[in-house]
């Protein structure tokens, strides 16, 4: 079976993420501006453990997590860790502040909500229990960067259905829709860079 045929077979993101891991574990996957660069292998394995960590804090399939973190190895990680565990994801620009991020987690029910504590002079642990300030259940805060902690629709074959597990809130609008990302240089083996 050639790489291409083993690499196309794959049916989820996290399926394609195990599958380039085991055809090309040592090349570098993902590289950032500070030098930090995690192979397809590394990723692999950091990913599981993440998704051990939000196991443990009770996200399974169909668990509504939000996120408003920054372009970075880490989101990424986050990012393909909630798609292993098939969580549903709400991204939020990290530009929105207390009105619209609280529209947004109320509007989705976000059982926990990942934020960077501060980032570029921004409290965003204030910004977020602000936003969440009279909400009857809100959803727990997790406020991390550290490297242990930024895209996946998955699709059922067998019923032809999608499954959407990622929440794209558009702009200024404020409306949830599904958005189908492909993640092609992981299929091609590619390394991305982060600015």
């Amino acid at each position: 079976m050639t790489t291409s045929e083993i690499l196309t077979g794959a049916r989820t993101m996290w399926e394609l993420v195990d599958r380039r891991a085991q055809v090309s574990p040592d090349r570098p996957m993902l590289i950032a501006a500070d030098g930090e660069t995690l192979t397809f292998g590394q990723f692999r394995d950091r990913v599981e453990r993440v998704a051990a960590g939000l196991h443990g804090l009770g996200i399974t399939t169909g668990s509504v997590v939000s996120w408003q973190l920054p372009t970075r190895i880490d989101t990424v990680v986050l990012s393909i860790a909630l798609a292993r565990l098939g969580a549903v994801q709400n991204p939020i620009i990290h530009l929105y502040r207390e009105r619209e991020v609280g529209f947004a987690l109320r509007q989705t029910g976000a059982e926990l909500f990942v934020i960077p504590a501060t980032w570029r002079n921004t409290d965003f642990t204030a910004i977020a229990e602000a936003a969440l300030a009279g909400v009857a259940a809100p959803p727990t805060i997790l406020s991390t960067l550290r490297r242990e902690t930024g895209l996946a629709i998955t699709r059922d074959t067998s019923s032809k259905s999608v499954l959407i597990s990622f929440l794209h809130w558009l702009s200024a609008l404020l409306r949830p829709g599904p958005r189908w990302h492909l993640f092609r240089p992981l299929r091609l083996g590619r390394s991305l860079l982060f600015h």
